[in-house]
């Protein structure tokens, strides 16, 4: 039996951007931004992202991945390669919840070689821009530090100013106009929820 099925977290093959991928860790981090949150977006990067808005803990996610490799017996590093090679570098597993996750070889280094985030057009997952996404998270963490005074919610005359403040403050340009129906909006009141 391969050892590494029950390996606590820290040391596990699995590597996965939470604060990227996983709208329950976004609702955490902005609930007590470091005092520096600023730097934290970087690893969100410059594309379209999947990211998962459903209940599972970023620690089930990594299990059930795990389990799963460990039942195809690719949780090793050569068979997890060679798994990869037959599919044209990815594969897309299922989690109990139903989502669909996308994994692939990780470049970052051979300990954490499973790179995995949500799967396009899976169950509880969004695709959203990075911009997109940083200025939700921009827009909790300021009004976490009281940089913006009296931040009008989404429905209000004044939101698509308080975006393009919000941008501004993370080196993003602005926006038209802030629709109601738009992702942003969805974000902020999500993010904002729970």
């Amino acid at each position: 039996m391969d050892s590494t099925q029950n390996l606590p977290l820290t040391e596990n093959p699995i590597l996965f951007n939470a604060l990227k991928h996983h709208l329950p860790t976004l609702k955490k981090f902005i609930s007590n931004p470091p005092p520096h949150w600023q730097n934290e977006l970087l690893v969100i990067g410059h594309s379209l992202i999947d990211l998962y808005v459903g209940d599972m803990s970023v620690s089930a996610i990594i299990q059930e991945t795990i389990q799963a490799l460990h039942k195809l017996n690719v949780l090793n590093l050569s068979n997890y390669e060679s798994w990869l090679e037959s599919a044209n570098g990815y594969r897309i597993i299922h989690l109990s919840d139903g989502s669909k996750w996308t994994l692939r070889r990780s470049r970052a280094n051979d300990v954490q070689y499973i790179h995995i985030h949500p799967a396009r057009n899976s169950l509880h997952t969004i695709r959203v821009k990075s911009e997109t996404l940083k200025t939700a998270i921009a827009f909790h963490c300021l009004k976490y530090y009281r940089s913006l005074h009296s931040l009008p919610c989404p429905d209000d005359k004044g939101f698509t100013e308080t975006l393009n403040y919000v941008r501004q403050q993370i080196e993003l340009s602005p926006i038209k106009k802030a629709e109601k129906r738009s992702k942003i909006f969805w974000l902020i009141q999500n993010l904002h929820a729970g």
